[in-house]
């Protein structure tokens, strides 16, 4: 659920820079704390247990597989004031 909003978060971002004409070349990276959406969001196999996986997770693999954004897993005592998902352009 907190990858599905951040990916819209950075989406809305991206759009709003590309229409006051400062578009943005780099991958966003975000940082998050739970390697399974992490797997979930860039492996592209669904297994029996992911049949019933809410539209928003598909959302975010759509977005991880056009190389919109990507997932690096950090663990949540290293996040700046205990944010599980941060933001960084890399």
């Amino acid at each position: 659920m907190a990858l599905s909003r951040v990916t819209i978060q950075v989406l809305w971002i991206l759009k709003y820079l590309k229409e006051v004409s400062l578009p943005v070349t780099k991958l966003v990276l975000i940082y998050a704390d739970n390697n399974g959406t992490i797997s979930l969001s860039s492996n592209d196999k669904n297994h029996c247990c992911t049949k019933h996986i809410d539209v928003q997770h598909h959302f975010v693999k759509e977005h991880t597989k056009a190389n919109n954004i990507n997932f690096q897993y950090c663990k949540s005592s290293n996040t700046e004031l205990g944010l599980n998902n941060t933001l960084y352009w890399s």
